[in-house]
């Protein structure tokens, strides 16, 4: 549910900011929003967000991305590789 209510501010995959995409600010706090809902409830939202990290090379965006990895419990439900 709180990806779909995100949906509309979240980045598209493959698509740069700009006629039909989001805003760096709107996404960034987006991912964050994501690591928020769904910390400590099961939900592993880990690896869209280590995807939506790894897909931009804007900084707000990938600052979003690390604020909603570290919401949702950094560690938690297995090992640190790849972050």
């Amino acid at each position: 549910q709180g990806r779909a209510l995100m949906a509309p501010y979240l980045p598209r995959a493959g698509a740069a900011a700009g006629p039909g995409g989001g805003s760096p600010f709107s996404e960034g706090g987006a991912l964050y929003a994501l690591g928020l809902i769904y910390a400590n409830h099961g939900h592993d939202m880990r690896p869209f967000l280590l995807e939506a990290l790894r897909g931009t090379s804007n900084e707000v965006t990938q600052h979003g991305a690390c604020l909603g990895l570290g919401a949702r419990g950094g560690r938690r439900g297995g090992g640190g590789e790849g972050v």
